[in-house]
């Protein structure tokens, strides 16, 4: 089968030996269990990681049916750099990225082996489910509502925020990396969303929320959030995404900032979330246009937010 029918699982490491090994095995038994034979194949940048990463995969890939291109940096070059160089190492015409201790749920890798074949969608979402430190399990997302757009700004708007979860995107290769290094001043660690959406303005998108991704909480980061919950990175994919529409990255912004209100850090200390307004009306990423209306933005969040409190508090009283 030639390599333009297979698809590549990217996945950048660090310090994650033992379960990246599970993951990997994981990843073999379904594309054997469900007859996806060479259609896949995964690329594994090793960040110079001081475990045993290297003697485990060394160990590991004589054992598996899926081939496994494994590339290790001499030194860590950050998870920005090392995902965009697994992106750069790809050769295939469709890739899906996967955090090492994230997992795919049954199924979702013959739905898109079967999307790859009919190239009717450049991008395709999967829902999150939460593996807590506990063992619990946690849907991640409230919105489970399967659609698709054309591609568009329309589908931008809708799916663009969903870039911020890594593991489980799929989308179609072609110029991603590309454009993306072009704008070296909005290079930032969540780059996954200018990925799907540069392919969103060109190609047609679709989320598929009954398909959950196992993305584990509690292990360690690469870095901290800031009084933002870093909106200001954020913000960077949309200013290279529109570079000339100050209207689209605005609701763009927006559109993110209502999906994910906790990195305004509103609760009980109302102090946090004006800290967290401050640094974003001083921060050079954000546009003037945005600034302007900022406050009458966190405003009403936070009066809604307080409406949604006290309505669920009288529903279960």
């Amino acid at each position: 089968m030639g390599k333009w029918k297979m698809i590549e699982i990217l996945m950048p490491t660090f310090n994650r030996s033992m379960v990246l090994v599970k993951n990997i095995n994981l990843i073999d038994d379904l594309v054997k269990s469900e007859g996806l034979d060479n259609k896949f194949r995964i690329i594994i940048s090793n960040n110079a990681s001081t475990d045993d990463t290297e003697a485990a995969l060394e160990k590991l890939t004589p054992f598996l049916s899926i081939d496994l291109i494994v590339f290790s940096q001499k030194e860590n070059i950050g998870l920005e750099k090392n995902a965009v160089f697994t992106l750069e190492k790809a050769t295939c015409e469709y890739v899906i990225f996967l955090g090492d201790d994230d997992f795919f749920p049954d199924g979702y890798l013959t739905k898109l082996s079967e999307i790859s074949e009919s190239k009717q969608y450049g991008v395709v979402i999967p829902g999150v489910s939460a593996l807590m430190p506990d063992g619990v399990i946690k849907v991640g997302r409230r919105d489970l509502n399967s659609r698709s757009h054309v591609a568009g700004f329309k589908s931008l708007l809708d799916f663009s925020s969903f870039g911020h979860q890594l593991s489980g995107l799929f989308f179609k290769r072609e110029g991603v990396v590309e454009a993306y290094k072009l704008d070296e001043k909005n290079r930032n660690i969540y780059l996954f969303i200018f990925f799907i959406g540069y392919v969103m303005k060109k190609e047609n998108s679709l989320y598929l929320p009954e398909y959950q991704v196992l993305v584990t909480e509690g292990s360690l980061k690469d870095w901290s959030y800031d009084d933002s919950g870093l909106l200001t990175e954020i913000f960077r994919n949309f200013n290279a995404l529109y570079p000339y529409s100050a209207l689209n990255r605005f609701r763009l912004c927006l559109a993110f900032m209502n999906r994910q209100k906790w990195r305004m850090y509103f609760g009980k200390n109302p102090l946090t979330a004006v800290k967290s307004l401050l640094h974003l009306i001083r921060a050079r990423e954000v546009s003037l246009i945005l600034k302007m209306i900022l406050p009458i933005v966190y405003l009403y969040f936070y009066i809604s937010l307080i409406i949604g409190y006290i309505q669920r508090r009288i529903k279960g009283a």
